[in-house]
């Protein structure tokens, strides 16, 4: 089973490598769950979407206090919901139904791109035979010719 899941002594390298890492500092991409797998735009995206959380939860907090001293009049509190509630939504919407459209056609470009360049490895089907999978075998093995 180790073989087969490349644990312990099959261990691959670069897996090996990546958990003897040591933590030693706390820092806030560690805080928001960033780590080597992410690109500079998922890092950003990630700590966009942090910040984002964290403002709000901070406008919350303010307003609840700023309301509680200085209750505000139903004007100011229709104008602030109209801009929370339907301007940033339809905004949001637009500018992520833009990116989503260019990202994915994008992608699946790149995606029949590399698919175009892919070669079937006959030997991987899946199966597992003698603790080996199949598509690791230097040669076939006997038993999986028919």
């Amino acid at each position: 089973m180790d073989r087969l899941l490349h644990r312990g002594p099959y261990a691959i390298k670069q897996e090996e490598e990546f958990e003897t890492k040591s933590r030693k500092r706390v820092t806030w991409g560690k805080l928001i769950g960033l780590d080597e797998h992410f690109t500079l735009g998922d890092k950003w995206l990630a700590g966009g979407l942090f910040a984002w959380s964290t403002i709000w939860f901070i406008v919350f907090l303010a307003g609840s206090i700023w309301n509680l001293i200085h209750p505000w009049p139903i004007e100011i509190w229709s104008n602030f919901w109209y801009f929370v509630a339907i301007g940033l939504p339809i905004f949001f919407a637009v500018v992520t139904g833009f990116w989503f459209t260019w990202g994915g056609i994008r992608d699946m470009r790149e995606f029949f791109r590399r698919l175009r360049k892919e070669r079937v490895n006959v030997l991987d089907n899946g199966m597992v035979i003698n603790h080996q999978n199949l598509n690791e075998a230097r040669t076939p093995h006997p038993e999986s010719i028919t």
